[in-house]
């Protein structure tokens, strides 16, 4: 599947759901900061995601990569943090619990 970037900063919040890609799946309260032009992708919900999603700096635009990325949702929990985040890599949201 092709990865995608933005030529701005892109923010996300988890309301509702999950959605999972290569940094592992985020669930709600779950949140994230991408600088411009970060290749990044391919995401999936297994069963559907709200989520707030902005776009700073200007006009939001998809730019679609030639590199193909596999998807899986299998993938291990790895977020990438600043140094003075780094003591929270092991604390590992669980998400709600199924009905």
């Amino acid at each position: 599947m092709p990865q995608e970037s933005h030529p701005v900063v892109e923010e996300c919040y988890m309301i509702a759901g999950s959605l999972t890609g290569p940094p592992g799946t985020m669930h709600p309260d779950a949140y994230f900061w991408r600088p411009p032009t970060i290749p990044h992708g391919p995401y999936g919900s297994r069963w559907g995601a709200v989520s707030l999603i902005r776009f700073v700096g200007g006009k939001h635009q998809n730019i679609w990569s030639d590199d193909q990325a596999d998807f899986s949702f299998d993938r291990a929990y790895d977020p990438s943090l600043p140094e003075r985040l780094e003591h929270l890599r092991e604390f590992i949201c669980e998400g709600p619990l199924p009905y």
